[in-house]
């Protein structure tokens, strides 16, 4: 069946009166009569006829006669019942006919009139006047009927649901299930990309989004009413001023509506409906888009709402967790480790890297990053220069966050165009590590492949915990500090005597369980206190940092130096035998009298040394230190600058 437009009524305000007989001068006289009222007149010689007008034409009202050649006028009136309830239109039945069976049997059929011939014209125009206002009626009653149901589904869905798009989905498929409804979209407002966006549609075509959606405000078609907020018509499609707007004429769609959804006098999206051609959109149906709209943006708005209230409670529940973990521990690695874990949860990024920059501010070290998108994802210890990276250059040296929503066309990375293209990133936000006023590094976070925009709220959470991690490293560096100074002998950087014996217990342990080797030797510098008498205490600091690098520089890296008190060091030497202490010894003690004394250290100064091995019957560290004790005795007692070795059994010290 031909799609009937609308009733002609409804549109022009001018009644079609469609006049079906098969006597030509009794059409003629109808059609007089009824244009002189003010009617328009469509006219039919036969039922077949008659139907398939109704099919094309727009008709308000049928005088229909009974005795028809071919269809008579009880069919026509019965097969004008059978279609859908939107598309009938009144019939008065015209004949000659006046029994009452005649008349029931018409009335019965679906009938709502019945006027005997001859009739009387200003009784015919009366009647048909009374049927058009209670077709405008039933009308009006159909159509408030749909409008109560589908803002009561709307209000249904929009009550059990925070979720925004299932709100704008339910919302649109109920506005598109609205007669002459062809397509439609709601569009929603990003504030902070300044941008429209589709959010749901529902039988828009495709080449329609990207001429009317996801553009800035200011180049958008929907632009000026969406900065005045109210329901927007455009009738004259084919002359609309924007081109992005402009339908063709006799193309599939009629004309646009434009429904803005407030809450609160700010407006947080449209909904774009097209109708069907040849429907127009009219002011009834402009009320009850208009209805729904407002419905849909207080949903919206207190969806909004319990997203950005559950988001704090997300972001309270990190900040607690990392403070916890920054009063728990002073372990640099685990803060950091917690500090990543909540900001990839909350925030949904690829890629979080903590850097910090070293003093000059040229370079900087990676000390713990997470990469998505690798099958080994945590990484660190990894060292950068700031040439290579200027968002961290930049976050540095202005002590603000940096958002970069297109990585690859942002200025300022212009010149690691090429190195940020083969790893895919697309956005960024660097936040500063900020304490005291000092930028200690960055947290940088990517989006890879997906272009992301952070929010003011987002960029606000994550300096707050940039904030707090930037505390746990101050402390975990004050830590650490600290610890070196407990272990550390302040004049030459050498482990000191309480160290030494911690470290030297670990090693005996070690050796004794897994049956290894280790050796010790004990170093005095000869005549230390004469050469203090004569050059002075300060010159005498000085040797002893100078001795205490060279044996430093000519030990292995496994090697344990340590200052043992006044002018006396030791060197633990795990997995060796006691020749090959010997040997490094005597090294030592070539290196130390090879030394040329100089910037504050003044002469000529030797060193003894004697060696011992942890041997069979030693459980504990005070042996071997007495055993190497005693060979450094020896080697005083020989005449000093000479290595010794611990004899072969073992006394208690």
């Amino acid at each position: 069946m031909t799609e009937r437009r609308e009733t002609a009524g409804e549109g022009s305000g001018t009644p079609v009166i469609l006049v079906v007989d098969d006597d030509p001068g009794i059409i003629r006289m109808l059609q007089v009569t009824l244009q002189r009222r003010g009617f328009d007149v469509l006219t039919a010689s036969s039922g077949q006829e008659a139907l398939e007008l109704v099919d094309r034409e727009p008709v308000d009202l049928v005088l229909l006669d009974i005795m028809m050649p071919g269809l008579n006028g009880l069919e026509v009136t019965r097969a004008l019942r059978a279609r859908p309830e939107e598309e009938r239109v009144p019939v008065i039945i015209l004949t000659a006919r006046d029994t009452v069976r005649d008349k029931v049997t018409g009335l019965e059929l679906g009938a709502d009139d019945y006027m005997t011939k001859p009739f009387n014209g200003e009784e015919l125009v009366a009647r048909i006047r009374v049927q058009l206002r209670l077709a405008g009626m039933d009308r009006a009653i159909r159509r408030q009927n749909r409008e109560l149901a589908g803002l009561n589904a709307v209000a249904v869905a929009v009550g059990r649901s925070l979720d925004v798009p299932e709100i704008l989905g339910a919302s649109l498929e109920r506005m598109t299930e609205v007669e002459g409804v062809a397509a439609g979209a709601v569009v929603v407002w990003e504030p902070e990309r300044e941008i429209l966006t589709l959010a749901v549609e529902r039988g828009l075509p495709p080449a329609l989004r990207t001429a009317w959606y996801e553009q800035p405000l200011t180049t958008s078609p929907w632009g000026a009413i969406f900065k005045e907020p109210g329901s927007g018509l455009l009738e004259d499609l084919a002359a609309a001023p924007d081109p992005a707007l402009r339908i063709e004429a006799g193309g599939p769609y009629g004309n646009h509506a434009c429904v803005p959804l407030s809450a609160k006098g700010q407006t947080l999206g449209l909904v774009h409906l097209l109708s069907r051609a040849p429907h127009r959109f009219g002011a009834e149906e402009m009320r009850f888009f208009a209805a729904i709209g407002q419905q849909v943006g207080m949903a919206l708005e207190n969806a909004r709402l319990y997203h950005h209230t559950q988001q704090q409670v997300s972001q309270m529940r990190a900040l607690y967790e990392v403070s916890s973990s920054i009063t728990s521990t002073l372990e640099l690695q685990e803060v950091l480790r917690a500090l990543i874990e909540r900001l990839l949860d909350l925030l949904k990024v690829d890629r979080c890297v903590v850097t910090l920059s070293d003093v000059t501010g040229t370079a900087g070290e990676v000390v713990m990053g997470y990469d998505g998108s690798k099958p080994m994802p945590w990484f660190h210890g990894i060292e950068i220069t700031l040439d290579r990276h200027p968002e961290v250059r930049f976050a540095l040296e202005t002590k603000k966050a940096l958002q970069i929503p297109e990585a690859l066309q942002a200025p300022l990375l212009t010149t690691v165009r090429s190195l940020l293209a083969p790893l895919h990133v697309r956005s960024m936000l660097i936040i500063p590590l900020l304490t005291k006023d000092r930028a200690l590094g960055v947290i940088s976070l990517s989006s890879l492949r997906e272009p992301r925009h952070f929010s003011e709220g987002d960029v606000e959470f994550c300096q707050i915990l940039a904030n707090q991690a930037a505390i746990a490293i101050e402390n975990s560096r004050l830590f650490a500090e600290t610890k070196r100074l407990a272990s550390t002998d302040e004049l030459t950087g050498l482990f000191n005597h309480r160290q030494f014996y911690l470290l030297l217990g670990q090693e005996v342990r070690r050796a004794l369980r897994y049956g290894r080797n280790l050796s010790l030797i004990m170093l005095d510098i000869d005549y230390f206190k004469a050469y203090n008498d004569r050059y002075g205490h300060l010159a005498g600091d000085e040797a002893l940092r100078q001795i205490a690098r060279v044996l430093k520089t000519r030990s292995r890296d496994v090697d344990m130096v340590s200052r043992y008190g006044g002018e006396e060091f030791s060197i633990i030497l795990p997995e060796t035998e006691l020749p090959q202490a010997t040997v490094q010894a005597e090294r030592l003690r070539v290196a130390v009298e090879d030394h040329n004394f100089s910037r504050g250290a003044e002469g000529h100064l030797t060193v003894s040394l004697g060696a011992a091995a942890l041997a069979e019957g030693m459980d504990r560290p005070e042996q071997l230190v007495h055993r190497a004790d005693q060979a450094l005795y020896e080697a005083k007692a020989g005449g000093r600058n000479r290595v010794c070795l611990a004899a072969a059994r073992v006394e208690s010290p």
